[in-house]
C-alpha cells in the first residue's frame, strides 16, 4: 500500500460529527468531517475535497462493506445504521434507529448473501430504544436484517454486545465480542452462533474482569482463526467509566482457546487476500504483516488519541480495492490507499 508520508490533518471549520468526506488523489483516498478551504497536493496531484450527503449525523462506530459491491457501505452510528450505495457520496438510513443512549457498535454482512447484515448494539449506560419494525425495549444485542436494511429482527443473544465477525465459508456461524457498556459487570467472553444467530454459546476469553470485547476478526481463508480486542475498564469520576485499549487475542480453534498477541488493540482487520496483514486499533493505527508477531505504526494522516478525544473507532477494508482501507473516527471517517 503507498501513502503520502506527509498528512496532516486539515484545518477547517468545526464539522457535524459523522460527516463524509472524500479526497480523491493519485495514490490515495482520504475521507474526513470537515471541508478543506484549499486544495491540498498529494504525490504532485492536487486533492479536491468534496462533501458528501446525508452522510451519520453523529459518532461513527463501525464500517462495513458489501464484499460483492463495493460501492455498498453500511455505516454503525449512535443513532442507527446507514447505507450508502455510491461509495460514501450520499448516505440513507435503513430500518434501523436507535434512541436515548444506545448505538450501533459491531456490523457484520453475509459474503453469500449480502442482504443480510447483522448489528450489534450496545448501550452507552443503562440501553435506550430501538425503532425498528416496532419499538423495542432494552434494545442491546444482535439484530438481523435479510433485506439489505429494510427491515430488522432480534436474535437470540440480548447481551451488549462490540464486535461481529461472520465466517466467510459458513455465514450462519457468526461470532460476537461481550461488551457490557456502562458497566464493569457482565461476562467478558466471545458469542458464538451457528445457526445464524438463533442460538449462541460463550467461548471464554483470557481477559481481565474489567475488560470487554470490542473487536473481532476472522481469517477468510481459514475461519477457525480469530483475533479479538478488548478495552480494559474502570471506574473513575462521580461513577463514570473510562476505558483504554486493552490486550488482544488470537485463536487457531474457532475460540476454544486464545493466546495474547504483543499489541494492545481495541479494534482488528484482516486484509482478505492476504491473512497475515492485520490493522490494528488503540489509540493509534499497527500494522501487522506477520500475523500478528510484530506490528509498525501505520497512522500517519490519520487522527489520534481514544474515546474522548478523536482517534480511530472502527477499520474496514475494501473486500475489492484491497489496497484501501477506511476509518471511522469521531470527526468523520478516512480512507487511504
Amino acid at each position: 500500500m503507498t501513502r503520502s508520508s506527509d498528512w496532516s490533518r486539515p484545518r477547517c471549520e468545526a464539522p457535524r460529527w459523522g460527516q463524509l468526506l472524500r479526497l480523491r488523489a493519485a495514490s490515495a483516498i482520504l475521507c474526513a468531517g470537515c471541508l478543506v478551504a484549499s486544495a491540498q497536493t498529494a504525490q504532485g496531484g492536487i486533492n479536491v475535497w468534496t462533501r458528501s450527503n446525508g452522510a451519520p449525523d453523529g459518532i461513527t462506530y463501525t464500517l462495513a462493506i458489501d464484499p460483492q459491491t463495493s460501492t455498498m457501505l453500511y455505516a454503525g452510528a449512535a443513532d442507527g445504521v446507514y447505507k450508502s450505495t455510491s461509495g460514501g457520496d450520499t448516505w440513507t438510513v435503513t430500518g434501523l434507529v436507535l434512541t436515548d443512549l444506545s448505538g450501533i457498535f459491531a456490523l457484520a454482512i453475509d459474503p453469500q448473501t449480502p442482504t443480510t447484515l447483522y448489528a450489534g448494539i450496545g448501550s452507552t449506560y443503562h440501553g435506550g430504544q430501538v425503532r425498528a419494525q416496532v419499538v423495542v425495549e432494552g434494545s442491546e444485542g444482535v439484530y438481523k436484517t435479510t433485506d439489505g436494511g429494510n427491515t430488522w429482527s432480534t436474535t437470540g443473544l440480548s447481551s451488549p454486545v462490540g464486535a461481529l465477525a461472520i465466517d466467510p465459508q459458513t455465514p450462519t456461524t457468526l461470532y460476537a465480542g461481550a461488551a457490557r457498556l456502562g458497566s464493569v459487570e457482565g461476562s467478558q467472553g466471545v458469542y458464538k452462533t451457528t445457526d445464524g444467530g438463533d442460538t449462541w454459546i460463550t467461548l471464554s476469553l483470557p481477559a481481565g474482569e474489567w475488560s470487554r470485547v470490542i473487536g473481532l476478526a476472522i481469517d477468510p481463508q481459514n475461519p477457525a482463526m480469530l483475533y479479538a480486542g478488548t478495552e480494559r475498564c474502570y471506574g473513575c469520576g462521580m461513577g463514570g467509566l473510562c476505558c483504554v485499549p486493552g490486550e488482544a487475542f488470537k485463536s487457531t480453534d474457532g475460540g476454544d482457546t486464545w493466546s495474547r498477541l504483543p499489541v494492545a488493540a481495541t479494534v482488528l482487520s484482516i486484509d482478505p487476500q492476504s491473512p497475515t496483514t492485520l490493522y490494528a486499533v488503540a489509540d493509534r493505527v499497527f500494522k501487522s504483516t506477520d500475523g500478528g508477531g510484530t506490528w509498525s505504526d501505520f497512522s500517519t494522516g490519520l487522527p489520534r488519541g481514544y474515546y474522548d478525544d478523536e482517534g480511530v473507532l472502527a477499520l474496514a477494508i475494501d473486500p475489492i480495492e484491497l489496497r484501501r482501507v477506511y476509518a471511522a473516527t469521531r470527526s468523520g471517517v478516512f480512507a487511504i490507499e
